[in-house]
C-alpha cells in the first residue's frame, strides 16, 4: 500500500494564494517513499522447492552465477538467474509438466496462431 501525498506545483507561494478555498494546483498519487524493492528469491529456498531431478542443474548453474557475480557488475545476472529458476521451480511442480515438455519436444506442440484460435474462440 502506498501512502499518497501532494506535491505542489508553484513554489514559493504567493501570500495572495494562501486563502481558503484557492488552489495551487496539486499533483495527486505519488508515493510518499521510494518505490519497494522486492527481495531476490533465496537460493535455498528454491533448491528445497525443486524436484529431485532438477537440483544437480541448479547447483551447477549457481555456482557458475556466484563466480560472475564476485565482479559487482555480475550481480544482475546472478539476480536475473534467480528470478529465472524461482520461476522454474513453480512450473516443474504443476501436473503434468515433465509431460507437456516431452510431447513438445517430440514435436507434439502447436502453433500459437492455432492455440489463440482454440482457446480464443471468435478470433
Amino acid at each position: 500500500m502506498h501512502v499518497v501525498t501532494t506535491i505542489h506545483t508553484r513554489l514559493p507561494l504567493d501570500p495572495a494564494d494562501i486563502r481558503l478555498g484557492v488552489s495551487v494546483g496539486t499533483v495527486p498519487a505519488l508515493p510518499a517513499g521510494p518505490p519497494r524493492r522486492e527481495d531476490p528469491p533465496a537460493p535455498e529456498r528454491i533448491l528445497r522447492s525443486l524436484p529431485e531431478r532438477e537440483r544437480e542443474a541448479f547447483l551447477a548453474e549457481y555456482r557458475l552465477a556466484v563466480d560472475g557475480a564476485r565482479d559487482p557488475a555480475g550481480w544482475p545476472e546472478l539476480l536475473r538467474f534467480l528470478r529465472l529458476w524461482s520461476f522454474r521451480a513453480i512450473a516443474v511442480n504443476q501436473p503434468g509438466y515433465y509431460e507437456a515438455w516431452e510431447q513438445v519436444s517430440a514435436g507434439g506442440g502447436m502453433l500459437l496462431e492455432d492455440a489463440i484460435k482454440l482457446y480464443r474462440p471468435g478470433t
